[in-house]
């Protein structure tokens, strides 16, 4: 006996619906292949990985900069902002082709936040000193893995010349009022640059307002420069451009470095 016919046409109408529901929907999105991950060590890469350091530095040396001319007194507000910097350079996980540039950079922080920690202390000037000159050498190491990784020309900061601070003599009271500091003044109508070194290339670590005066405790061997004493920083003395500013006395006064005296040991780095 045959089937109805109405049968046979519901079977033919399932079969449809199971077969045209296995088949793709008109209109219907592809599954994104999936994309392999960059090589961060590559060349087209590896520029992008050393800015994620490089930025964290730039912040910290601007925190390092304003702790420069910040009170003794009121250094922890800066110093906990250089601190919460180091914990985001930690908490980047460098690639194994920056390793080398990861730790310079906190090993170069590690030592200036000592180095303010210490002067906060009270500790002596000579280990200040020795301090921040230990943390420019670190930095320029730094600066020279930073140029390496990106296939740039690393060129060294010049070599800035120690000065050998004038002793003082106590004279009698009569001689003291009579003796008149050496101080230099800025002219204006501009302010002009402290730098760390007698250099026009060195860092910046102040400046000097117009009409403002500092006592000068030296100079270059070729005139150029004037060391003056800085106060309520963790570096003693820094340098201003002798065209720049008025000097009180002449110039040939002021104490200039004997290359026949060894240096101590402060202010000695081993290359």
């Amino acid at each position: 006996m045959k089937p109805p016919v109405y049968l046979a046409i519901i079977v033919a109408l399932l079969g449809a619906v199971l077969f045209g529901g296995c088949a793709s929907a008109p209109g219907a999105v592809a599954a994104p292949e999936s994309t392999p991950t960059p090589n961060p060590c590559a060349p087209g890469q590896i520029g992008f990985e050393v800015k994620k350091i490089n930025d964290q530095m730039r912040i910290f040396d601007d925190i390092s900069f304003v702790a420069k001319l910040t009170d003794q007194k009121l250094l922890s507000q800066p110093l906990l902002e250089m601190l919460a910097v180091r914990r985001e350079v930690i908490n980047i996980p460098p690639p194994s082709c920056l390793e080398t540039l990861h730790t310079s950079a906190v090993r170069y922080m590690d030592l200036v936040i000592n180095d303010l920690a210490h002067f906060m202390g009270g500790i002596s000037q000579e280990q200040v000193n020795s301090e921040v000159l230990m943390s420019e050498k670190l930095r320029s190491e730094y600066e020279q893995e930073a140029a390496r990784l990106v296939g740039a020309t690393y060129a060294p900061p010049p070599t800035g010349i120690p000065i050998t601070p004038p002793v003082y003599t106590p004279q009698p009271a009569e001689t003291q009022t009579s003796r008149e500091p050496a101080l230099v003044t800025n002219p204006g109508p501009a302010s002009i640059n402290i730098r760390f070194e007698p250099s026009m290339t060195s860092a910046i670590v102040g400046y000097m307002q117009p009409d403002e005066s500092a006592v000068a405790i030296g100079r270059t061997a070729d005139s150029e420069w004037i060391a003056i004493e800085l106060v309520n920083s963790t570096i003693r003395y820094a340098w201003v451009y002798a065209g720049n500013v008025e000097l009180n006395l002449p110039l040939e006064q002021l104490p200039t470095p004997d290359p026949t005296v060894t240096p101590a040991p402060s202010t000695t780095l081993t290359p």
